[in-house]
């Protein structure tokens, strides 16, 4: 009965889309996490047969902090990866996005423990192998996320902590649908009692037109947080909603309460094995082959097994070096013909002209240089049909509450 609780429980808090990447894709970004522990005098090697975590890494230069990013049940790192670039761009610093099992090239089954030991890795990443303390790191969840976010966060203090949609326990989530059924559903993530340890600095974004999460849960672990703390409540905001569509979401927050952007003078050095997608279990190690225009024995002349070689050119034909004078001799008698005649003691004259092959055409391209243009009427940029391209848009400010 336990199994068939827990099978329900993953399906519903983890559905796994389908992958929106594989291991090839994001080149330099796209990182392998080890999960055991690495060996070697300075820990910096990772022993054969060590399971990986895969991970999305997008450092910024001279940045000083690093945000651990944990995202919502609906989407994987390919998803992501966009709201990650715009993190890291606004906020200049580090990202590094932690994959759960069963999502994307992650091998496994959700469950609490493999959610839970892939966030272990990704912290023991960072402090073990690139070096940053934990003062420079910052955790940010959403949705589902919120749940290893705060795991974390409840075990370590770090330079802060950024929630946004949370819920109080899977539990208590799931009595607001089912009512006293939510007795009978595993408890996976108990963020209230997490939140009375957590530390750090805690910011939490939750809007009252979430239909999903209901915001009091967000209000309630807000009651419970005993550090510095910040409640963002917009009225519209719903549970998907966009958060950089309005800088009094995220944006400006994020600046006031964590005083970024910030620098440091330290590279942040990447071993190369992290970028080595051979230690993937969908890794397909590629078939060596060996092509040839001409057809290779197998065998030696004595039925024996041989190596396949590639065949030598075949000879070329002996050519008579008198035939080519003659040949020559007769073009050129043709090709003087009806030629003005030239001076004496001077080359024949030769019509360029007409023989010379055009080596590098001209290309005429449809398309402009230029694929935008400044509207210096509208006061915005505008498309090549001149519709304006960017919008005022009016958004309700959200309330803010300080502590």
């Amino acid at each position: 009965m336990s199994r068939y609780r827990r099978g329900f429980v993953t399906s519903v808090l983890f559905p796994c889309p389908t992958p929106s990447y594989n291991i090839n894709s994001f080149p330099g970004e796209l990182i392998w996490v080890p999960k055991g522990p690495l060996i070697g005098d300075d820990a910096s090697t990772v022993p054969d047969g060590c399971d990986s975590v895969p991970c999305l890494l997008l450092p910024y230069e001279s940045a000083r902090f690093l945000i651990v990013f944990f995202h919502s049940n609906a989407e994987d790192l390919g998803r992501c990866r966009w709201f990650c670039q715009f993190l890291r761009e606004q906020f200049q610093c580090h990202v590094l996005a932690v994959e759960y099992p069963g999502y994307g090239v992650c091998m496994g089954t959700a469950t609490r423990e493999g959610i839970v030991g892939n966030a272990h890795a990704a912290l023991h990443f960072v402090t073990q192998v690139l070096r940053l303390p934990l003062e420079q790191i910052k955790i940010f969840g959403r949705s589902i996320g919120t749940g290893p976010a705060l795991h974390l966060a409840a075990k370590f203090k770090v330079a802060g902590l950024v929630l946004v949609t949370p819920f109080l326990s899977v539990r208590t989530l799931f009595k607001d649908r089912v009512g006293p059924l939510s007795h009978f559903v595993d408890e996976w993530f108990q963020n209230d009692e997490h939140m009375r340890n957590v530390q750090s600095p805690t910011m939490i974004i939750h809007g009252r037109g979430d239909r999903i999460i209901p915001w009091k849960h967000s209000e309630e672990l807000y009651k419970l947080c005993t550090t510095r703390k910040l409640f963002i409540s917009p009225k519209g905001m719903e549970h998907n909603a966009n958060l950089t569509t309005n800088i009094a979401f995220l944006t400006m927050p994020m600046f006031r309460f964590f005083s970024l952007p910030d620098y440091s003078f330290d590279e942040l050095k990447v071993p190369a094995w992290a970028f080595d997608k051979r230690r993937s279990p969908y890794y397909v190690r590629p078939a060596i082959e060996v092509q040839s225009g001409a057809t290779v024995l197998t065998t030696t002349p004595n039925g024996s097994p041989g190596i396949n070689l590639p065949q030598p050119d075949e000879d070329e034909d002996p050519v008579d070096p008198t035939l080519d004078i003659h040949r020559l001799h007769r073009e050129l008698t043709e090709e003087l013909k009806g030629r003005a005649r030239s001076a004496i003691g001077d080359q024949p004259v030769i019509d360029y002209e007409s023989i010379t092959v055009l080596s590098n055409p001209v290309v005429l391209h449809s398309y402009m240089a230029t694929k935008q243009r400044y509207d210096f009427h509208g006061g915005g940029l505008a498309d090549r049909r001149g519709a304006i391209s960017d919008k005022s848009v009016l958004v309700e400010q959200p309330e803010i509450l300080y502590l």
